[in-house]
């Protein structure tokens, strides 16, 4: 059995709004030495319950990671309880959620049944599993700022915030582009709207609720990494004091990455990829996204489109594109 450390344990957690490239960020940083991509933790108990697979190819209870780092905590045997966690991770992760949490927090000074049992579980497992990796850092690339509300307000934790942000245009058009041109003018509205406004909404409550509670904070362009990967690779490394020496990138010129198999309990499809990938910005949206839609997007973000340099972006873009 492990015996995790009675030190805080580090985190770097990478929060973004949905479809911002964090998988890319979090598989990249995990290929350097004494940093331990754990993938989005926030749904380990659901990934249990489903028998979910880890980013070895193995399902989580024959993972030699995983079922090494919950021996040591709680178990991973699937029961009432660890159902009711699964429910309690589930309630707070929504962005809707985080006004009344921290409204009951204050009030109150204390946090839900439901959740005080997801953090009783869960949080043992940093621990464990770096103690298991021998790492120094712990990337937990859940995304949600509630969730990283949650963790940066506990004590067994250190948490390093990583902002990632990226454009809400190539967002938002990430997501039309995954449902095709075949729903209603009407349906591609509603969520044209819908997606603008929760990349808005997380991304000032990671500044404004998260960032303050975390130890350190970062904030990194997806667009500006996938350019110059092993610049901004090294940035974020160096930011935590460790060796960039080692790099899953051969140089500032190169944009071929190679990715050994990882341990990520969660996250999308990229999480399988090993060996030679290449890294590159995706820009389809600068040329295939419709105009109206753009406007849509850009009135619905526009704050932030200035605060990130977004907004600049755009009409250089545009001028570009009307010579």
């Amino acid at each position: 059995m492990v015996a995790p450390t009675t030190e805080p344990t580090a985190v770097l957690y990478i929060a973004a709004a949905p479809r911002s490239g964090t998988t890319i960020v979090s598989s990249l940083l995990g290929e350097v030495p004494g940093i331990f991509n754990a993938g989005e933790v926030r749904f380990l108990w659901k990934q249990i319950v489903e028998a979910g697979t880890c980013g070895c190819g193995e399902h989580l209870d024959r993972c030699e990671v995983w079922s090494r780092a919950l021996d040591a905590t709680v178990g991973h045997a699937v029961n009432g309880v660890t159902h009711d966690v699964v429910r309690g991770g589930t309630a707070h992760s929504l962005i809707r959620t985080l006004p009344l949490g921290l409204a009951r927090r204050r009030l109150l000074g204390r946090i839900s049944a439901p959740l005080r049992l997801h953090l009783d579980r869960t949080l043992p497992v940093y621990s464990a599993v770096a103690a298991v990796r021998r790492s120094d850092l712990v990337v937990d690339s859940s995304k949600s700022p509630s969730y990283a509300f949650l963790l940066a307000g506990s004590p067994e934790l250190t948490v390093h915030l990583l902002h990632v942000v990226r454009d809400p245009r190539a967002v938002v058009y990430s997501w039309l582009r995954e449902r095709g041109n075949g729903a209603p003018r009407r349906l591609r509205l509603q969520a044209i709207v819908y997606h603008a406004l929760k990349w808005t909404a997380w991304n000032l409550w990671i500044e404004m609720l998260v960032r303050p509670r975390s130890a350190t904070y970062l904030r990194v362009g997806y667009e500006a990494f996938a350019r110059a990967p092993y610049t901004q690779l090294s940035r974020i490394v160096a930011s935590r004091g460790l060796d960039f020496r080692h790099m899953p990138i051969a140089g500032p010129d190169v944009h071929l990455a190679h990715l050994d198999p990882n341990h990520t309990v969660d996250g999308n499809g990229y999480r399988f990829r090993v060996g030679a990938v290449p890294i590159q910005p995706d820009e389809e949206w600068t040329q295939s996204m419709r105009r109206h839609e753009r406007l849509v997007v850009e009135a619905l973000t526009w704050p932030l489109l200035r605060r990130y340099g977004f907004r600049r972006r755009a009409r250089r873009e545009r001028a570009w594109q009307n010579a």
